[in-house]
């Protein structure tokens, strides 16, 4: 499941709000990590009248993005006119989505 590794609680203020004509807000959130889960716990609007009800959680993820480098290149001769090319993937977060 997406919440087997290590989390950690962070509280964001996004003040910076977009109205659409959707009539949908929108807030950026940013400088988050690569192909990682996010669980939003709740928002909660704030106007001159106060705070309204916070809003159920829902679970986001991020885009993947270009993987690190491969570990322990090496080669091998198999025939007069081919070789074959080892490597080990990157560790997992370092991944950064499905290696094909």
């Amino acid at each position: 499941t997406p919440f087997d590794t290590e989390s950690q609680t962070v509280s964001i203020n996004i003040t910076s709000i977009e109205y659409p004509m959707t009539g949908s807000l929108c807030g950026d959130v940013t400088n988050l990590e690569e192909f990682n889960y996010y669980n939003i716990t709740s928002v909660i609007l704030i106007n001159t009248a106060g705070s309204g009800p916070s809003s159920p959680s829902v679970l986001a993820q991020t885009l993947q993005a270009v993987s690190t480098e491969p570990l322990s290149l090496a080669n091998e001769t198999t025939t007069s006119t081919s070789f074959c090319v080892k490597f080990d993937p990157p560790s997992g977060i370092n991944q950064n989505g499905p290696i094909l």
